[in-house]
């Protein structure tokens, strides 16, 4: 992997972690109810950053992949 899409990779990885420290924070979220999802390179992004994030013990991962989609 390039230097460029390493760093493609952590600005995401950054991203997502403001979202969710934001939802965190928001009293109208139920926190049982979070879940991050992606298609095509948010979907590798999200499996990413359930692997490197310990986000809830409740945490499920789904994973699909549709051919020719």
């Amino acid at each position: 992997m390039n230097s460029l899409a390493i760093a493609g990779f952590e600005r995401a990885v950054e991203d997502l972690d403001a979202v969710v420290r934001h939802l965190r924070e928001r009293l109208d979220v139920d926190q049982s109810q979070l879940a991050i999802v992606g298609v095509s390179r948010g979907g590798i992004l999200s499996i990413a950053y359930a692997g490197t994030r310990f986000i809830d013990e409740r945490l499920e991962i789904f994973y699909l992949a549709l051919e020719g989609i």
